[in-house]
Formats: structure tokens, sequence, C-alpha cells
């Protein structure tokens, strides 16, 4: 089955994960990782490689903390990337005392549906950022949990955004990454701006779950790896603000798509039909996504309703998400 995760972002820049944080003073030229007298693109290709494989390779790592902050994250690349272009502001490789405080927002938002039902052993599961304003980059750490297990990981496909330089780091060469684990990290192609709002896609992954004969459920949280300042952050015009995730339990992307691949097709109507006459398999991920017409429950009606609709033109399904109330296998509408 497949699962949709929307991983909602909505103010600035980036979420950061960083490396193990570091107190010692930079003794070199703030920034200047390569040590040649100079900030360079050189020097951002060692931040760049760090952010594959979470290894210095012998540089410094506190030259690379340069937003008097500390912690290694996004936030110090990016600073970094405008000063190499001389765009940006002055480096500060003088780290304060702590890490991020998380600043709840109710602006942002991660969703991800929940229910796995039984028998299933793969679930193929979408991710995806939504960002508003102009943004120069989004991380994205997080682990996936099964009921409290760890799934592990069966295929991965990287998408390619627009306007994004995306890399995904799940197997970096020199610090392996934990199971279950997976970040992202998005880059604008010019710094200067910033990547318009909209959603992109980050990647698709599948998860391998033991077969079991009850429903069981999928939970999304941010990482508490690698260690150090891997707390979510909020980067716009190279400067940061931490921000708390808030989870939103079922997403019901499209009334109408029992199958969830995200779009209405005939193989819906099947499966409605499957449901309501022959007891077969619920609408997926909840019931309620079979709900054509928001009533409450899943009849006939919301077949022939999802038949006018994909192949007569008629009344396109509710939004069941936005107008009921959704628990599980039971929900209400007004």
């Amino acid at each position: 089955m497949r699962f949709l995760i929307v991983l909602a972002f909505v103010l600035s820049m980036a979420l950061g994960p960083g490396s193990a944080a570091s107190n010692a003073q930079c003794t070199a030229l703030c920034g200047d990782l390569t040590e040649n007298g100079f900030i360079s693109s050189a020097d951002m290709a060692v931040y760049w490689d760090y952010y594959r494989y979470l290894s210095w390779g012998g540089f410094d790592s506190a030259c690379a903390e340069v937003d008097n902050h500390q912690g290694n994250s996004v936030s110090d690349y990016c600073r970094l990337m405008a000063q190499a272009m001389w765009i940006g502001p002055d480096l500060d490789c003088t780290p304060d005392s702590g890490t991020f405080v998380p600043i709840p927002n109710d602006s942002h938002y991660l969703h991800y549906n929940c229910i796995i039902p039984p028998g299933d052993t793969s679930i193929t599961v979408y991710v995806e950022v939504t960002v508003t304003g102009n943004n120069l980059a989004v991380a994205v750490g997080h682990r996936f949990e099964v009921d409290g297990q760890t799934p592990t990981f069966g295929s991965l496909v990287v998408q390619d955004p627009p306007s994004w330089n995306l890399f995904l780091l799940t197997d970096p060469k020199s610090t392996p990454v934990p199971q279950g684990h997976l970040f992202a990290r998005m880059f604008d192609h010019d710094p200067t701006h910033g990547a318009p709002p909209g959603r992109y896609e980050v990647c698709t992954v599948e998860l391998l779950v033991p077969a079991s004969l009850e429903y069981r459920v999928l939970t999304l949280e941010p990482s508490e790896w690698p260690p150090g300042d891997n707390t979510p952050m909020v980067v716009r015009r190279y400067t940061h603000d931490g921000w708390a995730l808030n989870p939103d339990p079922i997403t019901v992307a499209l009334t109408g798509d029992t199958n969830n691949d995200r779009i209405l097709s005939a193989a819906d109507i099947i499966g409605l039909v499957n449901f309501v006459f022959k007891s077969g398999r619920t609408p997926y991920p909840v019931p309620a996504a079979g709900d054509i017409n928001c009533s409450a429950e899943v009849t006939s009606s919301d077949i022939i309703g999802l038949v006018n609709y994909i192949f007569k033109s008629g009344t396109a399904p509710c939004d069941v998400e936005a107008e009921c109330t959704i628990n599980l296998d039971q929900w209400t509408c007004p």
C-alpha cells in the first residue's frame, strides 16, 4: 500500500540536522576551511562534502561554525555560500553556549498517513516539502516507526525538484545512518533570492515491515541523530529560528482516492464497489477517504458520485479532511 507524507515547512529556509557541536574556537580565518587565506567556493565544497558524508575530512569544523551558534547546521552553509559570493553577512566563528530552542509554530505541519492495513509488508512513502516565501535551503531529518518498531528501507527514489539542489543522506561513507532515519537537504540554485514558494517532491521510499493481523500505526518524528545541533530550524536571509513540528496523524490528500495513488481513476471505483458490496478492503488510508459526498458513511451513493465525476464530469468529491473530523475508522461531518 502507499502512504503520502507531506512535510509542510512554511516560514522560510531550513530545517537543520547538524554535526556534533563544537565548542572549539576557530584559530584560522572564520569560514576558511581550506586555509588558503580567503573564502571561496572551495570552502563551500568542503561543507557540501560534510553534508554528504558527515565527515570534515581533516578540516577544522570549528571554522565551519560561521553563524555564531554552537553546532554545524544548514544555516552555516547558507552564510558561507553567501559570503563566498560576496553577497551575505559577515561570518562569526564564536559559538554561543547552547543549542537551538524549538519555537512551536502552527504554520508548520508534518503530515503523514499513519494506518497500515493488516497483512501489508511493504509501504511506499512519498516525501514532499511545502514552503512559503523565498527559501535558500531546507534540511529535513526524521525517523520512521511502526507501532514503536523500526522499519527497514527497501527501494529509494530521489526526485529532482525544480529550483533546488536536492541532496539525500541515508548511507554516508564515514558515519552510518541509523536504521529508519532519513535526511534530505535542499539548497536553492540562486542564493540572492531563494527558491520560490511551492510544494516540492523530495523522494519516494519503500518501508518494509512484518506482516500483522492488526492495523498498525506509522509515525514520523524529528530525528535525534546525528548528535549535536539537529533541532529543526527556519532560515531566511541567512538568519535562522528554531521551531517544532506539529504532526497531523492522518492525511486524506484526495477524497475518492481509495488506493492512495494520488489520482482518481476506475481503480478507485472498483475499490469502492468491493468495499460496499463485497466486504473488500477499506478505502485507504482510512475509510473516510471513500466518503465522496461527506455524509459520514461510505455507501453506493459514493460509488455513483465517483463514477459521475470520473466519466461524466460530474460534481467533484468533497474535501473530507477539511469538512469532517476523522478518527481512524470513524468520522463525523457537518
